[in-house]
């Protein structure tokens, strides 16, 4: 089973509040703004219109652990069944297509019996592979008829500085809601401050809205600070403090503490702690109770991974002080492979507060695999120098790393980050150890300035 982590990008991505269901490890994400939303669209993110962004089989995160000029298998149509009177009911299909790097350029969901369409989303991409836009139609009176679409611009970090949504009115596209974000870096090329301004919608002009900076030690964030604009000056919000990490590679959040600002100084109010164990990530939630220090427990979240890092069940508790832990929610999911590793089936169950009891709710069946020979043309004399052995590797592992690289990720099969290194400028070998990860086949990717480069390696 994987060795999970919470690296303190994933965190910053979700504000290093209390996530909902946070994926397995991942890196490289700022924090999500709360005027306008800030992050690297391979993270996992949590929003009403996730299908605007793609996601699964072929979206970004799926397709850029892609091998370079190897064949992947991604499903062309998947069937959705709903359980209703103790039976599987109201079937829906949905059809995807892809680019040539395996990217999902549409999804296409219709009556699986009649074959009538109902709605289309379909994604564009920039060079860094990063989605540009994902658009929403809704099949009406036999034609398509466009209903929102999201927009956006990344830095050369593949951070987001400019998000829209916006909804099709009398033939034109009106923005509901925008950002844009004014990001800064240190020395290292971490994150060190956000101005995020949110649009005037009507207007074409944007408003200030929030400010962060993070600070860091030995490559760790050590404290973020938030702050909002009262029209004149920025305002403290909110502040993290007191990270601590695990001594392993990669470093590993275990816990920090949350302040807010009332007025003359920043007051304790929320304290986080992450546990691990194989295959298994838990967040328990405090409560300060006062001036003095004293905690009380308020919320826990549960998580368990299969090994290609799908969550396998997600519960989550409230502190009752007399009985303890009290479960409130929950979703178990079965996932089925075939033995080259594609996901065939997923089926759902979720808890149900009345019953005390896990129901079925859903399952999905992928079919019609399709056969894509992926490349990145703009890597490819990157890719040609790059070479890595032993592989099979029992743990260590040497690569060839062309001059021009600035990162290796290692990369799970569901395209979590499980280790990431910064190279130095060099040219000739970098030496990985990847023997904290369980056996199972990875993913090492570079990232150039013309593009990423990956290969696969098998782990014993």
């Amino acid at each position: 089973m994987p060795t999970f982590s919470v690296s303190f990008r994933l965190l910053l991505l979700v504000g290093l509040a209390w996530p909902a269901a946070p994926a397995a490890p991942q890196s490289g994400l700022p924090i999500a703004g709360e005027v306008s939303g800030l992050y690297r669209p391979d993270a996992p993110m949590s929003f009403g219109e996730e299908l605007l962004l793609p996601t699964g089989p072929g979206s970004t995160s799926a397709a850029a652990h892609r091998p370079v000029r190897v064949a992947v298998l991604l499903p062309q149509e998947a069937v959705q069944y709903r359980w209703v009177d103790s039976a599987w009911s109201w079937p829906s299909a949905t059809t995807y297509t892809y680019d040539a790097a395996a990217r999902r350029t549409s999804l296409t969901i219709r009556d699986s019996t009649s074959g009538i369409p109902s709605e289309r989303y379909s994604y564009e991409y920039e060079a860094q592979q990063w989605p540009t836009m994902g658009m929403l139609e809704r099949y009406t009176n036999g034609a398509w008829v466009k209903i929102a679409r999201r927009r956006e611009v990344y830095d050369s970090h593949g951070y987001n500085t400019l998000n829209v949504r916006e909804s099709w009115r009398d033939s034109v596209w009106v923005a509901q809601w925008g950002g844009r974000n004014d990001l800064t870096y240190n020395a290292a090329g971490d994150l060190a401050e956000q101005i995020g301004w949110a649009l005037n919608i009507g207007a074409t002009d944007y408003r200030k809205g929030g400010h962060r900076t993070w600070q860091y030690a030995g490559g760790q964030l050590t404290s973020l600070q938030s702050q909002l604009w009262d029209g004149n000056a920025w305002v403290n919000s909110l502040q993290r403090v007191d990270f601590t990490w695990t001594t392993d590679a990669p470093p590993r959040l275990l816990g920090y503490r949350e302040q807010f600002w009332n007025g003359t100084a920043f007051v304790d109010s929320t304290r986080f702690t992450y546990q691990y164990g194989p295959g298994s990530l838990e967040l328990i939630r405090e409560k300060a109770t006062g001036p003095g220090g004293s905690w009380l427990p308020s919320h826990r979240s549960s998580f368990t991974y299969d090994a290609y890092g799908n969550t396998t069940l997600s519960e989550y508790e409230v502190w009752n002080a007399t009985t303890g832990w009290q479960l409130r929610g929950g979703r178990r999911t079965a996932h089925t492979y075939r033995p080259s590793g594609e996901q065939v089936r997923e089926v759902y169950q979720d808890f149900n507060r009345t019953t005390l009891k896990y129901a079925y709710y859903q399952r999905i069946n992928y079919h019609n695999f399709l056969s894509i020979v992926t490349g990145l043309p703009a890597a490819e004399a990157a890719g040609a120098s790059m070479q890595l052995y032993p592989n099979p590797t029992t743990g260590p592992l040497t690569l060839e790393v062309p001059a021009a690289a600035t990162a290796a990720t290692v990369r799970d099969t569901f395209g979590r980050v499980v280790l990431m290194v910064r190279i130095e400028p060099q040219a000739g070998p970098l030496a990985l150890d990847l023997s904290a990860l369980p056996a199972g086949v990875y993913s090492v990717g570079l990232r150039t300035a013309t593009g990423s480069v990956v290969r696969r390696v098998v782990r014993q």
